[in-house]
């Protein structure tokens, strides 16, 4: 089971919405280049975070103004980030390990992120810091890595490279805090308190208008291509293929008005010869057919296309690779309206 919302893509990240959707998230997904965002501050008390030694991050994280509380990272050695982290705020963090080790300091990066209360032996290193502020240091940390607008303010403990606000008489002075002054729809200054980041308004993450159905064909379920698009221009909204059972869910973000939602089946490609073709790779003739053939031996086509008519009823073998026909069936439209639900729990909002 999954507990994130989103599929981890740019355009669909993965939405953290709880503790234990961040633990979920570091167990199952952190060494995959996905996406994820936070849509909400987190307390991780009580729950720790196991990371194997000498392992890396790939996942990119975007906490969009929220607030991390209580994290605790177990591992035995160094854990090498090679992402990006942004827009986020850890309250409280301990590591018994170089968590933040950055790799090469060229692929991980740190950017308008707060450290308030960090405890983590070893050292912080090779990370290309953005607008960082560090708050309540309970120990020293290294100083090999490339600071941009980095801060030290309210610690016991320095930091060789960034600015030292400690002993700065007005340190809560927005004018000390070049670079991060200029972002002031992400950074808030009262001058009384050190600079926060601003929660920003995650309602498109959590909300959009949804269309939901179940694809049949002859009254059987069936996975097939579902498609919703605008009937002013024919404009694509949203484009995914039904499970297994048949049932698909269109997001459709903001477009609230009548959708057209076609449910299909993929025609694939004209078969190319000496071409690799992988497990479910779907091709067609040149002439078509009412078929379509699907890969089910993975391999390379021949070096010279098959004979036309291709048989409807036995396979087609082109070199190694082996396809199986289908018939394609005809396509229905249907005129919908979709529904404003929550993405993390699939229900309509009230």
């Amino acid at each position: 089971m999954s507990y994130l919302g989103g599929v981890g893509l740019l355009e669909d990240p993965y939405r953290i919405h709880n503790a234990t959707a961040l633990k979920y998230w570091f167990d199952n997904n952190r060494a995959n280049a996905n996406y994820a965002v936070l849509v909400n501050d987190i307390d991780m008390y009580g729950i720790t975070v196991t990371i194997p030694a000498e392992s890396s991050i790939y996942a990119n994280l975007d906490g969009y103004g929220f607030t991390i509380f209580n994290l605790t990272i177990s591992s035995a050695m160094n854990t090498y980030l090679k992402t990006t982290w942004k827009r986020l705020r850890f309250k409280n963090i301990t590591a018994n390990s170089a968590f933040l080790y950055g790799y090469n300091n060229s692929t991980s990066f740190l950017q308008d992120v707060i450290f308030d209360g960090v405890d983590m032996p070893t050292h912080t290193s090779y990370i290309a810091f953005t607008r960082v502020i560090f708050m309540n240091l309970v120990r020293a940390l290294a100083s090999n890595y490339t600071p941009t607008n980095g801060f030290l303010i309210d610690s016991t403990y320095a930091i060789s490279k960034f600015t030292d606000l400690r002993s700065v008489a007005d340190k809560y002075n927005q004018t000390n805090y070049s670079g991060l002054n200029t972002l002031l729809e992400l950074w808030l200054f009262d001058g009384s308190s050190a600079p926060r980041l601003i929660p920003q308004n995650v309602t498109g993450l959590i909300q959009a208008y949804i269309v939901k159905g179940i694809t049949k064909v002859g009254g059987q379920l069936k996975s097939r291509r579902c498609r919703a698009v605008a009937p002013i221009d024919f404009n694509e909204i949203a484009n995914i293929v039904s499970g297994v059972d048949g049932s698909y869910q269109l997001n459709c973000g903001y477009y609230s008005d009548h959708v057209y939602v076609i449910h299909s089946d993929d025609y694939g490609r004209k078969l190319t010869t000496s071409k690799a073709y992988g497990l479910d790779d779907y091709i067609h003739p040149i002439t078509p057919n009412g078929y379509r053939y699907k890969c089910t031996t993975a391999g390379t086509s021949d070096t010279t296309l098959p004979t036309e008519p291709w048989s409807t009823t036995v396979n087609l073998i082109s070199g190694t690779a082996i396809f199986t026909p289908e018939p394609i069936y005809k396509a229905e439209t249907l005129l919908v309206v979709p529904v404003l639900c929550d993405l993390l729990t699939g229900l309509p909002v009230s």
